[in-house]
C-alpha cells in the first residue's frame, strides 16, 4: 500500500506523519524517526493492503491536535476504519510513541476521500476548518462532515460510542484484585444513561454491567454519579468500558472515573 504523507505540528516541532505498510503510523521530525503505532498494531495487522477502492488516506485536524486515516480492515475493499492519533497525548516509552488514539467506525469511517474544508460551506465560507469525507451510498455519493458538536447521529443513524481503558493490572500479577466501588464525573445530559462494563481477565467470565444516568438534579452542569452494582471480584487484571450500551441518539461528555481497588489473596 502506498505511504501516505501528512505535514502537522506536534509538541516538538513540525513533524510528518506517514504510514508505513508494515508496521502502519509512523512520524518523522526534531527528534528524528518515531515509531507511533504500538496501540494499534492489532488494528493494522488487519488492515487489507490490496483493497480495491481504497488507497489509505487522512488529514490533519488542527483544531483538535489530531491525525485522522481512512483504512480498510478484515478483507473490505472500502474503507471501514478511521485512525485517530492526537498529537498532543502521544508519549515517548520504550517502544516508541504510546497513548492519544481512538478509532471510528460507521458511515463516517466508510469514506473514499478526505479533506479538510470550512465548517460552514455556503456563500460566507467559515475561516474554521473542519474534517469531511466523501461516502459512498445506496443513494449516490454524500459528502460527511466530522466533528459537529451538535450532532448524535452518524448519517442519520444512532451509534454505539464507548471508552475502554487498557488492562489494571496491578503487581503482584498473581494477586487477586476486586473493585469495591466506582464513580463517574461527567458532564449532566438529561436522559443519558452510561453503561460501566467489568472485563475480569482477559474476559474469562461473563462482564459485570452498571448503570447510571447522567440527568441534572438541581440545575448542574457535571454530576458525579455512583455505579451501585460495581462490585467485581477475583480478577488478576480488569479492564473498564464507560459509554453507550448499545446504538443510540444521545450526547454526553465524560471528565473522570474512579474505582476503589482491593488487592486480595493469591490466585
Amino acid at each position: 500500500m502506498p505511504t501516505t504523507t501528512l505535514p502537522v505540528s506536534g509538541l516538538s516541532g513540525a513533524a510528518l506523519y506517514f504510514l508505513d505498510p508494515e508496521l502502519g503510523p509512523y512520524r518523522i521530525g526534531a527528534n528524528g524517526l518515531q515509531w507511533i503505532g504500538k496501540d494499534v498494531k492489532a488494528i493494522w495487522d488487519t488492515v487489507n493492503h490490496d483493497a480495491e477502492r481504497l488507497r489509505a488516506h487522512g488529514v490533519y485536524y488542527k483544531g483538535k491536535h489530531q491525525v485522522c486515516w481512512w483504512v480498510a480492515t478484515n478483507g473490505n475493499h472500502d474503507a471501514d476504519t478511521v485512525l485517530r492519533f492526537d498529537v498532543m497525548e502521544g508519549t515517548l516509552s520504550a517502544d516508541g510513541v504510546r497513548y492519544g488514539w481512538s478509532r471510528d467506525t460507521g458511515m463516517w469511517a466508510s469514506g473514499r476521500a478526505s479533506a479538510m474544508l470550512p465548517e460552514f460551506i455556503g456563500a460566507v465560507m467559515s475561516r474554521a476548518l473542519k474534517p469531511y469525507a466523501a461516502a459512498s451510498t445506496f443513494f449516490g455519493t454524500i459528502l460527511l462532515k466530522g466533528d459537529d458538536p451538535t450532532m448524535t447521529t452518524d448519517a442519520d443513524l444512532p451509534y454505539q460510542a464507548y471508552v475502554q481503558s487498557g488492562a489494571f493490572s496491578k503487581e503482584p500479577l498473581y494477586e487477586n484484585k476486586a473493585v469495591l466501588k466506582s464513580f463517574l464525573h461527567a458532564e449532566a445530559s438529561d436522559g443519558a444513561t452510561l453503561t460501566q462494563t467489568f472485563i475480569r481477565g482477559s474476559g474469562d467470565d461473563t462482564n459485570r454491567v452498571a448503570h447510571v444516568v447522567l440527568t441534572s438534579q438541581g440545575g448542574e452542569s457535571e454530576v458525579l454519579k455512583k455505579f451501585e452494582a460495581s462490585a467485581l471480584t477475583d480478577a488478576y487484571a480488569f479492564q473498564v468500558r464507560l459509554g453507550d450500551q448499545s446504538a443510540v441518539d444521545k450526547l454526553w461528555t465524560l471528565n473522570r472515573w474512579y474505582g476503589l481497588m482491593e488487592v486480595r489473596e493469591d490466585r
